[in-house]
């Protein structure tokens, strides 16, 4: 069995990578993305893919601010 981390892991980025393909073979011509962020994962792996090419912002919910909460910590 392979364990899968939600965020910090290569295969984890590698995978959710695959999303940034997928969009960008749907919208060609996208120059931002606004991309939902918990653990880092998604965005990590959409942004590895899109390589600097578009503008990325992460957005979380009001209700689970864990991005802000780990800025806060100094992470």
């Amino acid at each position: 069995a392979l364990q899968i981390h939600a965020f910090n892991q290569e295969e984890t980025l590698v995978g959710q990578g695959t999303l940034g393909l997928e969009i960008e073979s749907d919208l060609p011509r996208i120059d931002m993305l606004l991309v939902a962020v918990g653990g880092g994962g998604l965005i990590g792996g959409i942004a590895a893919w899109f390589a600097g090419r578009i503008r990325i912002i992460a957005v979380e919910p009001e209700g689970a601010p864990t991005l802000h909460r780990a800025f806060e910590a100094g992470h």
